[in-house]
């Protein structure tokens, strides 16, 4: 918390103050830019605590160069894109910065080559490897919001014919869990059919919903400028639906084509949930072979309002969903040992051991197992949706005198003046005034901000706290001569070392490869001890042993690379030390003595038996649940109404009356209804700025 310190205040009163740079702060920066007329705000200003934008969208490219007969490793380390200085300008994309390579090469680069004389152009293939420590896997078809954020920065499916683009979307790899070999659990009936913890949770998510009931019938059809939601999407399929109902004269009104006056009874949207939902409740499908594909089926026919239906009005024996836990439900529905096996044993993400609110996490459920055929990736890395937007907000400053963006300048804390709200800053005498605060904030953050010279109190605290902080560690391996084969599936293997995902890429040559270790509790403690204060050398006898602390904040990601020096040799050294014209040797250092050598006996252990350690060329790693950050991704814990805190937090006053200006915002992954995704954060920061143009409406 701030001290009493006697503060000043700037001559300048800004109208909007933006707390927090990551994807949710800049796309709020962005929209409120295109609305400034119409929302009379002439001056932004957005402040980031860090030394770089984009929060935990964070990707480290390893550019693939010559190695140079052996004295190079045949990777260069490449700049931080979200690395931006709004005050020198817009960094060259192409160019090096100090040692670092462009991260922004290619794909395909022309080059000047002279041949007999002549100059000629050489069309050559850059490669990256690109190591993504944040989110890695996006699904536009169902993530509207971030889809139409995607097509106004033309992030896109690429083009047949067209050639390569750094903005293209990649297919990534489908959520995918492999049956362990050992330990061998004892299911029965229906449960040992299953053949990976992943079948075990969709018969799980079966099982719940043959049980489910309050379920409103006839849901209303969520639209665009709805004025009963907050929510608002971009075009996508069901909108297409809601179209066709608002010809037809009615939101409810069939879907189906053949009886545009009837529609087949049940508590979903469309015809085909419905259809689907009496199949299931009646029983004539769900003890045949093909009960799988059908219940697939009713999941892909689900709609957001079927959602909102889920989260508000279902009920498990008698008690509503969202008072209970997720892990208490599976319980009821799976054997001890069935959930057991997907709790330890699942390489995919479902917290189960997190015991988080069931019904938000039965509808996250839902949504991944939609989606996980049409996952994708970005071709230079997901740090190109921040590299954009920036670029974006640069341009608009020609436009836009009043925007102001800055790193490196922490909010400590908010004090109401009047009206308007003072914003400390940290070990900045001077407060900054403002009329409006919107903090794009996780909840680690806000927990430590000083509000009106307290914690948080009262209804914020208990918004606050409604949520669970989730970590996660990621930690990417690069291999010489990597031993497994082409286009190995993800998670082989995953069950054999401490980790819940796997994932495997070798380079066009296939003489590189890198391997990505993600993992959750319990998994990340053993990870993160490798992640200390100092590198301290506990080999030297004569040496009084230090304290050696792990690291509390980690601000960027920690990267090692295999040390090579050229060393040259007397003419008495003995033999066996030259090569190379008999004149100089090569000499290779771990980059991280103590988790190199971790990472070699597990592949010795599992896979291949003569790996040596020179053949690890560069690691890194990331551990979200350190500060600042306290999580990688967030879930609303059981027992409380998440509806009812997402519309707390979208406008507040710092007043302790009910008569205060709601002039605070708080949006971001945290507090949304799509927890642990980016369309989450854009979510939140959505109803925020729908909230703020109401407000300005009714003062027109």
């Amino acid at each position: 918390m701030p001290n009493n310190e006697t503060h000043t205040q700037e001559s300048e009163i800004y109208d909007v103050v933006i707390v927090g740079g990551g994807i949710a702060g800049l796309y709020c920066c962005n929209e409120l830019i295109k609305q400034r007329e119409l929302l009379k705000i002439n001056s932004i200003l957005l402040l980031e605590a860090s030394n770089r934008f984009g929060g935990r969208i964070e990707t480290w490219s390893l550019l693939r160069t010559d190695e140079k007969n052996g004295e190079a490793t045949g990777f260069e380390d490449t700049w931080d894109p979200c690395n931006w200085d709004f005050a020198s300008g817009k960094p060259d994309p192409l160019e090096p910065q100090g040692n670092k390579q462009s991260p922004y090469k290619g794909p395909i680069e022309k080059q000047s080559v002279e041949k007999d004389g002549k100059v000629a152009e050489k069309l050559s293939k850059i490669e990256y490897f690109r190591a993504e420590f944040g989110p890695m896997r996006i699904e536009p078809r169902n993530q509207p919001l971030l889809q139409a954020l995607l097509e106004e920065l033309k992030i896109r499916e690429p083009v047949p014919g067209e050639e390569e683009s750094l903005d293209d979307l990649v297919p990534f790899s489908s959520y995918a869990s492999e049956d362990p070999m050992e330990p061998r659990f004892t299911l029965r009936e229906e449960e040992a059919l299953q053949k990976t913890p992943f079948d075990l949770m969709i018969l799980a998510l079966r099982r719940i919903f043959e049980l489910v009931e309050g379920l409103e019938s006839g849901v209303k059809v969520l639209k665009v400028g709805d004025k009963n939601e907050k929510y608002e999407s971009a075009p996508s399929e069901n909108h297409a639906v809601f179209k066709r109902q608002a010809a037809a004269g009615e939101s409810g009104a069939s879907t189906s084509g053949s009886n545009p006056g009837s529609r087949v009874p049940g508590p979903w949207l469309t015809d085909a949930a419905n259809q689907q939902w009496n199949h299931l409740q009646n029983g004539s499908f769900f003890y045949r072979d093909y009960w799988k594909g059908e219940l697939l089926e009713w999941i892909q026919n689900l709609t957001e309002s079927d959602f909102k239906n889920i989260r508000e009005h279902a009920r498990f024996r008698g008690h509503p969903l969202w008072n209970l836990g997720f892990w208490n439900i599976l319980s009821d529905v799976l054997s001890h040992y069935a959930v057991i096996k997907i709790r330890d044993w699942g390489s995919y993400y479902h917290f189960v051991h997190e015991n988080l609110n069931a019904a938000e996490w039965i509808i996250f459920w839902l949504k991944a197992i939609r989606s996980t055929g049409t996952l994708r990736g970005i071709r230079g890395g997901m740090s190109r949706i921040i590299w954009k937007l920036l670029e974006r907000l640069h341009d608009e400053r020609k436009n836009t005198p009043g925007l102001c963006i800055q790193k490196d300048r922490k909010v400590l804390g908010l004090e109401s003046s009047g009206g308007e709200i003072n914003v400390l800053i940290e070990n900045e005498e001077k407060v900054i005034k403002t009329r409006r605060v919107i903090l794009a904030l996780p909840k680690r953050p806000l927990e430590e901000m000083s509000w009106n010279g307290h914690p948080p109190q009262g209804t914020l605290k208990e918004a606050v706290n409604a949520v669970a902080c989730l970590p996660l560690l990621k930690c990417f391996f690069v291999i010489d001569r990597p031993w497994w084969e082409d286009n190995r599936p993800l998670n082989r293997n995953a069950s054999d070392i401490p980790t819940r995902e796997l994932l495997y890429m070798k380079s066009n040559d296939g003489t590189k490869g890198l391997i990505m270790v993600y993992t959750d509790r319990p998994a990340i403690t053993f990870w993160s001890d490798y992640l200390r204060a100092r590198e301290t050398s506990h080999n030297q006898p004569q040496q009084e042993p230090s304290e050696d602390p792990q690291l509390e904040s980690q601000e960027i990601a920690r990267t090692w690379f295999l040390k090579l020096e050229k060393k040259f040799f007397e003419s008495d050294a003995s033999a066996e030390l030259y090569f190379n014209g008999g004149t100089a040797v090569i000499l290779k250092e771990p980059g991280y003595p103590r988790l190199w050598q971790r990472f070699v006996q597990f592949a010795r252990e599992y896979e291949h038996h003569d790996f040596t350690e020179d053949r690890l060329l560069a690691c890194g790693m990331r551990d979200w649940g350190k500060k600042p950050f306290g999580a990688a991704a967030h879930g609303w814990l059981p027992g409380v109404m998440s509806w009812k805190h997402i519309e707390f937090l979208e406008a507040f006053s710092l007043q302790p009356d009910a008569s205060g200006i709601k002039n605070i915002h708080v949006c971001g992954e945290a507090f949304s209804d799509y927890q642990g995704f980016i369309e989450g954060s854009l979510r939140s920061a959505r109803r925020v700025l729908r909230i703020i143009e109401k407000q300005a409406k009714s003062m027109d």
